[in-house]
């Protein structure tokens, strides 16, 4: 009650001030107030100035603009409608209605009055970019994307691009495919070479994938089957999940499974841990992982030990890597150095070397259309294959994917 008597007074105090002040040296007065950070004062000046003068449409706008700064939406569009609804429109009052509606999720009207805006001709950018923005909103993607082909590429900016970006994503099904091979020197092999096709599916909350596995090594040859999930539990946390089966193979084991647990606090930092089992003929394999991630910006420095238990015996590898990503161009380059005893693509056969090796790399993934993208990956190893004598190793992969 005393909080609503000293509203009134003060529209009172200003009232009694209008009728001494001239009205647009009280408007500059609101701005001015709003300028320093003073939104409450601001908002009462214009408030009164509007409801003298209500047929002014410069206080009507910018009294709808004060209550959009303070979120409130539905008062902004009170106050701006009746501008727009007429022929022909006011256009300010028209562009800050339309984006009052996208605020709010309107998403049916804003996409509306994107549209009127449109036909008058004027601010095409804009409109469009706002239209694009609510029809995203209502999950007609390929309209939305069609709605940013008319804006001019001269006149692209972070914003339509950030849209764009985050259109493109909406899209829930990947195909990709890849061929891995690894070779050495000093002294040479025979190569190993693998590939793999795969599926994935964003579907929430849990995106899935579907793989096919082929791999040769010397004269062995063999094929795997894997499916992955990545059920999310909260806001927060996620699961990974992975089996695998290859039946009698020489190259795979027989029957995989995994599963690691992550959690992030926030943007900076993230962490995990879990379990893989590996089951091959002869032998069964325990590799327990744990990881954690500083984040800043686009950074991320990622720690990530394994451990893996063969035969009653323990072995340990540690991985480092610091990846830098552009999420508007949904690329990252991302630097790896490995130190340990599993082999740098562990899951494949029974090679699990008691010795160390000493591996690094990079890999980078880059979009080379709006659905389309290649990743290059390189990995040096100095593997000691046998005590005191060491090889060269060499692993390249080129992965390519398309979104639809």
């Amino acid at each position: 009650m005393l909080k609503t008597l000293l509203i009134l007074s003060g529209l009172f105090a200003i009232q009694c001030t209008l009728s001494q002040t001239p009205p647009d040296s009280l408007f500059k007065q609101a701005r001015d107030a709003a300028s320093r950070g003073h939104v409450d004062s601001s908002e009462t000046i214009i408030r009164a100035l509007h409801t003298l003068y209500p047929k002014n449409e410069d206080y009507t706008i910018y009294y709808a603009r004060v209550e959009s700064w303070q979120e409130k939406y539905r008062e902004a569009i009170a106050l701006l409608e009746p501008l727009a609804d007429r022929e022909p429109p006011n256009q300010e009052a028209l562009m800050l209605l339309t984006i009052q509606h996208n605020r709010a999720t309107n998403s049916e009207k804003a996409l509306h009055y994107a549209g009127i805006g449109v036909a008058t001709g004027e601010n095409p950018v804009f409109y469009r970019f706002q239209e694009a923005t609510a029809l995203g909103e209502l999950g007609r993607t390929k309209e939305a994307l069609k709605s940013l082909d008319f804006i001019e590429s001269d006149t692209l900016n972070h914003s339509v691009e950030y849209l764009r970006t985050s259109l493109l994503k909406q899209q829930k099904n990947m195909v990709s495919g890849g061929y891995f091979n690894t070779s050495f020197s000093d002294p040479g092999f025979a190569p190993w070479h693998f590939a793999h096709v795969e599926y994935k599916r964003n579907y929430r909350p849990m995106p899935w994938i579907i793989r096919t596995n082929y791999g040769r090594l010397y004269t062995n040859s063999g094929i795997q089957v894997e499916a992955e999930a990545y059920p999310q539990l909260n806001k927060r946390t996620y699961l990974y999940t992975n089996v695998g089966l290859a039946g009698n193979s020489k190259v795979f084991p027989g029957f995989r499974a995994g599963a690691e647990l992550y959690h992030s606090i926030r943007n900076y930092a993230q962490f995990s841990g879990g379990l893989r089992f590996l089951h091959f003929a002869t032998e069964e394999v325990f590799i327990y992982s744990l990881s954690a991630s500083l984040i800043r910006g686009p950074y991320k420095l990622t720690y990530h030990p394994y451990l893996a238990n063969q035969g009653g015996e323990w072995y340990a590898t540690h991985v480092l890597n610091l990846r830098f990503t552009n999420e508007l161009n949904e690329s990252y380059f991302q630097f790896d150095l490995q130190y340990g005893t599993l082999p740098y693509y562990y899951l494949t056969s029974t090679g699990f070397t008691r010795l160390n090796a000493l591996r690094a790399g990079f890999q980078y993934r880059f979009r080379i259309h709006y659905n389309w993208f290649l990743q290059p990956v390189f990995m040096y190893e100095l593997e000691e294959y046998v005590p005191v004598q060491t090889r060269n190793k060499f692993n390249v992969q080129l992965i390519i994917a398309r979104r639809f």
